[in-house]
């Protein structure tokens, strides 16, 4: 079932961006934010690389899509990140959170409906209420941050990154997975490197061990998360995917628990609550699909034809 793939793959992506916050928290004791940026992009770039030459994939593989697609998918992701940065400068981080997801929600309901031709039916209507209901509860009290600059980069950053998952739809299975993975960190890395001088971060910084084994795993981390959006939004609706991204909110507290002994509110624990039920009501027509098919295929089986033997 190609959408169970993908809705488990999108799952997976939502856990490991959870985990994000535990490596930023570790590289940024030792390096600025766009020199840390720059440097888990140039080891996902090395690590991508190497899977290009490992599973035998092509560059060449891209000649047959436009170019501004390419282009644009390499930059989308990468500004995402940069603002999304930019906004927790600026205002609480739940705020910036709240932002990027309601930004990426609404974006993904247009794109769905009117670029991908995906269907508004009660299930995802259902979803996206819980999904909605879960961020206000998470993000409450807003305090008067809805109206900042903060808040607007946040939804912009929300914006960038639907936008860059819908390109990994439309280019998923026209690309090599892993060509699409390398462009991706080229991308971050020419967009960070841009930034680290604008902002005087150019001094290379010595690391402690700690920190390349962090920077070493966030890479790998990368890696996985661009491989897996991919195969995860080339399977399932992009609507609904976002609305299953949406549960590293939940995950995040998990970790936070977990590995700083950080209490999360009981609006975080609601929201958190509410973001998972949402996901859980994705989830429901696969079943329903899954149960037609197996419904289908006692059917076939039971039937004695040169078609089913």
């Amino acid at each position: 079932m190609s959408k169970y793939k993908g809705f488990l793959a999108l799952l997976g992506s939502a856990i490991i961006y959870a985990s994000f916050s535990i490596f930023i928290r570790v590289l940024s004791q030792e390096m600025g934010a766009y020199q840390q940026i720059g440097f888990r992009n140039l080891v996902a770039l090395i690590i991508g690389y190497a899977a290009v030459i490992l599973s035998k994939q092509s560059f060449s593989t891209v000649k047959d899509v436009p170019k501004k697609f390419i282009f644009l998918y390499t930059l989308t992701f990468p500004i995402a990140v940069v603002l999304f940065t930019l906004s927790v400068l600026e205002v609480k981080i739940v705020t910036t959170i709240f932002g990027l997801y309601l930004g990426s929600l609404i974006t993904s309901l247009v794109v769905g409906v009117f670029v991908f031709k995906e269907k508004i039916t009660k299930v995802k209507l259902l979803s996206l209420a819980l999904v909605l209901a879960g961020l206000i509860t998470y993000a409450y009290p807003f305090q008067g941050n809805l109206l900042s600059m903060g808040f607007l980069l946040a939804v912009l950053s929300g914006f960038f990154d639907t936008s860059a998952n819908s390109f990994r739809k439309f280019l998923a299975g026209k690309v090599d997975r892993f060509v699409l993975v390398v462009l991706q960190m080229i991308g971050g890395l020419v967009v960070a490197s841009g930034l680290m001088f604008i902002f005087n971060q150019t001094t290379i910084p010595t690391l402690s061990t700690t920190a390349w084994i962090a920077g070493i795993i966030f890479g790998l981390l990368l890696v996985a998360i661009s491989y897996l959006t991919l195969v995860g939004f080339q399977n399932f609706d992009l609507n609904l995917g976002t609305v299953i991204l949406s549960s590293e909110l939940f995950f995040a507290s998990v970790l936070a628990l977990v590995f700083f002994g950080e209490v999360s509110s009981m609006a975080e624990i609601i929201g958190g609550g509410l973001v998972i039920a949402a996901t859980i009501v994705a989830n429901w027509t696969i079943k329903k699909e899954s149960r037609v098919f197996l419904a289908y295929s006692k059917v076939l089986r039971s039937l004695k034809t040169p078609w089913t033997g």
